[in-house]
């Protein structure tokens, strides 16, 4: 082998070698700017997902309130129908012709002794 050839093997090796170590450079600065950024962002992600949480369980608390308040409505719901029930029950149990007699009756007997007082205004 020729000493020139064996410089310029060598000369080959050592740009080969500096484009490697351009590019290891590059490399490191860029794995550098991502875990920079990595952890600048982490801390606010954390907060992020802390608040959540803490909106979830919010959530949660609430979702459980409004379902006792919707069992409460209902059960006040079918009470008062229920009541209402009852009361159109009585009141489809009076006996109307019963009731219009009574009334014609205490008429008659009201009426002479409103007829007699009317008598001394």
């Amino acid at each position: 082998m020729d000493e020139n050839a064996i410089l310029e093997t060598l000369k080959e090796i050592k740009e080969q070698n500096r484009k490697k170590l351009l590019y290891q450079k590059c490399l490191t600065a860029f794995m550098l700017v991502i875990t920079i950024a990595f952890l600048a962002v982490v801390p606010g992600v954390l907060s992020t997902i802390q608040t959540a949480k803490t909106t979830m369980a919010s959530l949660n608390i609430t979702i459980g309130k409004m379902d006792t308040a919707l069992d409460a409505i209902t059960e006040i719901a079918q009470n008062s129908s229920q009541g209402m029930e009852e009361a159109l029950e009585n009141i489809n149990s009076i006996d109307i012709d019963t009731l219009n007699d009574a009334i014609y009756d205490l008429n008659e007997v009201v009426k002479p002794m409103a007829d007699f007082f009317g008598k001394f205004k």
